[in-house]
């Protein structure tokens, strides 16, 4: 059903999810006949939505996801960097890149939260997740941080790895709300490759709540046990430590099955409280 990673469906997994999508769509289809829309359907039109499965998981209204070509309407300025296709046809790789160290990437983004989500440990924050190139050859190092109209932690990237792959990862960073956050990336002098190449693939913004399912994402330990997993031959590391870090996943996937039943018996049981 699953790949080695727990979270992406082989053949069999694709056919389950798409069959249940046409039993839904049957389902549907079928209640629509017997049952024609009425008086009764408008009255529960007007009825307010039951809470969300779990504690205060509502919908971030401020949402953004943009990669490649997309990518460029949100950059302020890049001085010093190139935005270039590194991919091959039918297989695109947009991104900024540079080789030059005190290079600037701006980036221009509205953080301002625009629901009733949950504030985060950190007050009212936005969750920024930046996306930017590892490999294993001619990589550079570089800080993500805020410049204005908003304050957050910096963040220190590399982007050389020993895993002999060259993989999209994700630096998370929590600036304040302001209509206009300008956030940059400045690439360093210092390099563990003895290179100074750098490249921001894209970015993703959502209200930060401080306890997302997508905590982890961001980790790169967490993406480079995955890429371990599913590939120990590309990394130096023992097969003992690969076998931890499955272990540690297969914990997490149980820990998330659990969190996902129990989600669904509340929502059974909401239902059956109704008149």
């Amino acid at each position: 059903m699953w790949d080695r990673d727990f979270m992406h469906p082989l053949d069999a997994g694709h056919k389950t999810i798409a069959d249940v999508a046409i039993y839904l769509l049957q389902q549907t289809a079928l209640q629509v006949v017997m049952s024609p829309y009425g008086v009764a359907d408008l009255d529960l039109l007007l009825e307010p939505l039951p809470k969300p499965m779990f504690p205060d998981n509502y919908e971030g209204k401020n949402r953004m996801c943009v990669y490649g070509e997309a990518f460029r309407g949100v950059v302020a300025s890049a001085p010093g960097w190139r935005f270039i296709d590194e991919g091959k046809p039918g297989k695109r790789k947009w991104g900024f890149v540079t080789d030059v160290p005190g290079s600037v990437l701006t980036i221009k983004l509205d953080t301002r939260r625009s629901s009733q989500t949950p504030v985060g440990p950190s007050g009212n924050r936005m969750n920024v997740m930046l996306a930017y190139l590892k490999s294993y050859v001619n990589m550079g190092q570089a800080e993500a941080y805020c410049i204005s109209g908003c304050s957050c932690k910096p963040t220190r990237l590399d982007g050389h790895h020993k895993l002999r792959q060259s993989t999209i990862f994700l630096a998370r960073l929590l600036p304040s709300e302001a209509g206009e956050c300008v956030i940059g990336v400045k690439v360093s002098k210092s390099t563990s490759s003895g290179k100074h190449k750098f490249k921001v693939n894209g970015i993703m913004v959502n209200e930060y709540t401080g306890n997302d399912v997508t905590t982890r994402v961001h980790e790169e330990q967490w993406l480079h046990q995955m890429l371990t997993i599913n590939n120990p031959a590309a990394s130096n590391e023992s097969k003992p430590a690969a076998a931890s870090a499955e272990k540690r996943v297969k914990q997490q996937e149980q820990q998330r099955q659990q969190q996902q039943q129990q989600g669904s018996r509340m929502q059974i049981q909401q239902q059956q409280k109704r008149p």
